[in-house]
């Protein structure tokens, strides 16, 4: 009886050590299949650095025509980042004013003019437009609406005057409408009647400008009236007038070209003016 009693206790716990060991192999499974817990540091992904900054560049310059030549960097300039269109008067066998006498012709003259005021121009920091640049003879209404294609800021057109008279001489600029031409006419014109009445005397001959014969007209041409932005005709001196000639045909043959240079000078002078002016009264507006 004993003997059984033994065998029975026996077998019940070998029967609880085999479920005992069972358990605690499953528990150490589990225990190895649990993942660990994941490093807070790994668990966050590293941000995507941002890419280096673009260094700053000037917007691509807008192509020009090729009778354009874009303005140089002036900030300080009433003229920077303006556009000027300048008309030489004239071309090939429309010769304008002819001076027999000096063997002088205005187209010529005229472009010369055109170019010196184009370089003094650009150096100020305007973007410049010649409605020719050689000797050729452009159509009036080409002219015109060459100015609007390059939406210039103003159009000036460059000429010399005649008369019968050879003693007449004067400076001039002709308008087309008044509202919006006349401001320009009238900045022009008093530049070039402060410069051109100098030098007092050349060659001996005294100088026939004066300030007080200086004056501004109105004129229906299509040059001045299809632009769209302020348009003025200079009619800078008289090339009938020998004291005019001479100047221009002896600074020809020097090389320095002085009047031609005067009248360029006079004119970037009379330019700045009203670019200047109409800054001011711009900066006005928005005050």
């Amino acid at each position: 009886m004993a003997a059984d009693r033994l065998r029975f206790v026996l077998g019940a716990l070998l029967v609880l050590a085999v479920t005992v060991a069972a358990l605690t192999g499953q528990a150490a499974q589990q225990v190895e299949s649990v993942p660990s817990p994941a490093d807070p540091a790994s668990a966050l992904s590293s941000p995507t650095p941002p890419p280096p900054p673009t260094p700053a560049t000037r917007p691509t310059p807008i192509p020009l025509d090729e009778r354009c030549v874009r303005g140089q960097d002036n900030p300080t300039s009433p003229l920077a980042g303006r556009t000027v269109v300048l008309d030489p008067g004239h071309g090939a066998d429309d010769l304008g004013t002819v001076n027999l006498e000096f063997s002088l012709f205005e187209s010529e003259i005229t472009l010369s003019i055109a170019e010196r005021l184009r370089d003094r121009l650009v150096a100020a920091g305007a973007t410049v437009c010649l409605t020719r640049t050689e000797d050729i003879n452009v159509p009036l209404l080409e002219r015109a609406r060459f100015a609007n294609q390059q939406r210039g800021d103003v159009f000036v057109s460059i000429h010399l005057n005649r008369y019968d008279d050879p003693q007449v001489d004067y400076t001039m600029t002709m308008w087309g409408e008044e509202q919006k031409d006349l401001r320009l006419a009238e900045a022009l014109l008093q530049a070039l009647a402060a410069e051109l009445p100098t030098p007092e005397s050349y060659a001996g001959i005294l100088n026939p400008l004066s300030r007080e014969t200086a004056r501004h007209e109105p004129l229906d041409s299509t040059l001045l009236l299809l632009p769209e932005m302020p348009a003025v005709l200079v009619e800078a001196v008289f090339l009938s007038n020998p004291w005019e000639a001479r100047a221009f045909a002896e600074g020809q043959a020097d090389g320095t070209h002085w009047r031609e240079e005067q009248i360029a000078r006079a004119i970037e002078a009379g330019l700045r003016r009203y670019f200047a002016a109409t800054s001011a009264r711009d900066e006005d507006d928005e005050g």
